[in-house]
């Protein structure tokens, strides 16, 4: 159709394949690559998206397997935002997947620290033995050039060889110079393939220089550390997650039967899925609510081996020196007194055994009482917020509790105000917006990442045709407590299933229903219907809505801690309402949802704030 764009959501691997550099790395050696991407405010958003595409195809060069290169992916800002493990995965499609849809942090450039985050996945999850490359692509501006000159030798100390890469508009070469091995490990160019081209070769030198070193060269490689590594096995399945997940075959699950481990899926070449079990540090359960493991006693899993018992305690699993305590119902994690001993049961309990060599609690760096990776940062200007990542999203935002204020060395909210602190007054702007023109992203200020399927874009709206949607997963697992405001236009097409999910947070699932969902109802009366389930009780209110050809519908919704408000077409309609909108995997969806038909019409101009705009205030409690 002329003038229309058909988007997918796989677009930037396909277009990732534009580039004709055919040259493989086909020595089949064993060698750990990890790249540093900068994802810092100095780097355009283009240039952060060509890094991506430039990552992916130095990727589809190597011969990515278990037993020859793995690959690990760190992407910063002010902290180290995204992460793909060395041992995350060794299927090339699903690193792609990984990588192109990993969203542009904007915050500052700590290169530092990720150079020393890049230096620790070195150390837990790579092997000895075997060549380890550290490829930075970077403009070369860090925060502290200082640091950054330190880790780089630590780095090369520990015998990680160093490549840097310039990319951007203006790149400052003596820093990458101070990253890199040295001078021939350092490049920078405008032509995309010439610099494919170089650092291909460079890697395949680096690389295929095991060969002949591996039997004569002794390495400074330090030894593995044990961990309790959370990747245990790997199955296929043609199900869909069945509790709501973030995409498309891609999300989170407890795992059957055992507290202390939850599944991670992604998407299979095929369009299955492959499910990931993990394995929780020492003393947490798996938390499917917060999409993190936590203390035990926090969480209320199904299967926890203490839940019928009131005192007492029961074997662990996996551990023969370990057991849980039962206090009420709830499990403790404990351990016999002395190594060497055997918890036997209840009546027994810990006896000497010499066969009983595991360390309780494990060794490990995944373990609860072991360092742990902060993956949360403060915001600047703003002491009682800070940013979280969450797994295979960017980056977000979450409140301290009144009163207090986040402290970046114990990554908690553990630093007690003696006073409440006055924040300037600031204009309430979008957490996003979609105004679904031809060059079709978020225009706030946020820019955050989008995922689109089976739209399309005509006349600078978007057209859903029944089987599409728009994922923005940066609100996957969002706290949106008690303060969410909407807005957006749109049309039927008079086709399809009666009530079409218009804005949903649940997808692809067979037991959980959305706790926010904007429904249009095309039964007579058409009507939109507003719903939220929060901590306390559910809501729904009704409000008609025009169906004649060609009449663009203006929808509000509105949810403050007090009532629920729907509003189309400046008619209005409240419920009471009160407590916390309950969370759910998945981002904010338009045009799906989860138990519904999905939505055949247009839209245009979709608006979410985590701020009262000036022109709600009338409908907000005081």
């Amino acid at each position: 159709m002329t003038g229309t764009k058909w988007i997918q959501v796989l677009v930037l691997i396909s277009i990732s394949f534009k580039f004709s550099y055919q040259q493989n790395i086909t020595c089949k050696v064993p060698s750990d690559i990890v790249y540093v991407l900068d994802g810092s405010e100095s780097l355009a958003e283009n240039d952060f998206i060509n890094m991506k595409l430039f990552v992916d195809q130095t990727l589809q060069r190597l011969e990515v397997e278990e037993q020859y290169a793995r690959i690990g992916v760190i992407v910063f800002g002010t902290f180290p935002e995204e992460i793909i493990e060395l041992n995350s995965t060794y299927n090339k499609a699903l690193l792609s997947a990984k990588i192109v849809t990993i969203p542009h942090p904007k915050s500052g450039t700590g290169t530092a620290r990720a150079l020393e985050r890049m230096r620790q996945m070195f150390t837990t999850n790579g092997r000895n033995g075997v060549k380890r490359v550290g490829v930075v692509i970077t403009d070369g501006k860090s925060v502290s050039p200082t640091d950054t000159k330190n880790q780089s030798n630590l780095a090369k100390t520990e015998g990680i060889e160093m490549i840097a890469i310039g990319f951007g508009d203006n790149v400052f070469r003596p820093e990458l110079q101070q990253i890199a091995s040295s001078e021939a490990l350092v490049f920078n160019s405008t032509d995309f393939n010439a610099l494919l081209n170089s650092v291909v070769d460079a890697l395949t030198g680096i690389v295929c220089q095991v060969i002949t070193t591996t039997t004569t060269t002794t390495t400074t490689t330090p030894p593995p550390t044990t961990t309790t590594q959370l990747v245990t096995q790997k199955v296929s399945s043609d199900a869909w997650c069945p509790n709501c997940i973030i995409g498309r075959n891609w999300g989170f699950k407890s795992y059957p039967g055992d507290c202390t481990k939850f599944i991670e899926m992604f998407p299979d070449t095929d369009g299955t899925a492959i499910e990931t079990i993990h394995s929780c540090p020492f003393g947490t359960f798996w938390n499917l609510r917060d999409i993190t493991c936590d203390y035990s006693v926090k969480v209320d899993c199904a299967d926890n081996p203490c839940k019928e018992k009131a005192s007492g305690s029961v074997p662990m699993p996996g551990n023969c020196g370990g057991f849980w305590a039962c206090v009420n119902g709830q499990s403790m994690a404990s351990c016999c007194s002395k190594q060497f001993q055997k918890y036997i049961n209840e009546t027994l309990g810990c006896v000497d055994d010499q066969n009983c060599t595991d360390s309780c609690p494990p060794n490990d760096d995944n373990r609860i009482v072991g360092p742990q990776v902060c993956n949360s940062y403060p915001i600047e200007n703003d002491t009682t917020s800070y940013r979280e990542r969450v797994p295979g999203h960017g980056n977000i935002t979450r409140s301290c509790p009144p009163g207090s204020a986040f402290e970046q060395d114990t990554c908690s909210c553990s630093k007690i105000l003696d006073t409440l602190p006055s924040l300037p007054i600031q204009e309430c702007k979008p957490d996003v917006r979609l105004n679904f023109d031809d060059n079709f992203h978020d225009v706030s200020a946020q820019s955050i990442a989008v995922g689109l399927e089976n739209m399309m874009i005509e006349s600078k709206q978007a057209v859903f045709g029944g089987n599409g949607m728009v994922n923005m997963w940066r609100f996957s697992n969002t706290d949106f407590k008690q303060k969410l405001a909407m807005s957006f236009e749109f049309q039927t097409s008079n086709t399809g299933d009666n009530q079409q999910a218009l804005v949903t947070n649940c997808i692809f699932s067979d037991q959980e229903e959305a706790t926010i969902s904007i429904v249009a109802d095309r039964q007579n009366p058409p009507r939109v219907i507003f719903k939220t389930e929060t901590s306390n009780g559910t809501a729904s209110v009704e409000v008609p809505y025009n169906d004649a050809i060609n009449v663009m519908n203006k929808v509000v919704y509105i949810y403050d801690g007090s009532r629920l408000t729907g509003i189309v077409n400046n008619a209005s309609v409240q419920a009471p309402l009160t407590g916390d909108i309950e969370r759910r995997q998945s981002g904010i969806i338009l045009g799906a949802g989860s138990k519904m038909g999905s939505f055949n019409g247009r839209m245009d101009d979709f608006q979410l704030f985590m701020c009262w705009p000036t022109q709600y205030l009338q409908y907000v409690t005081q």
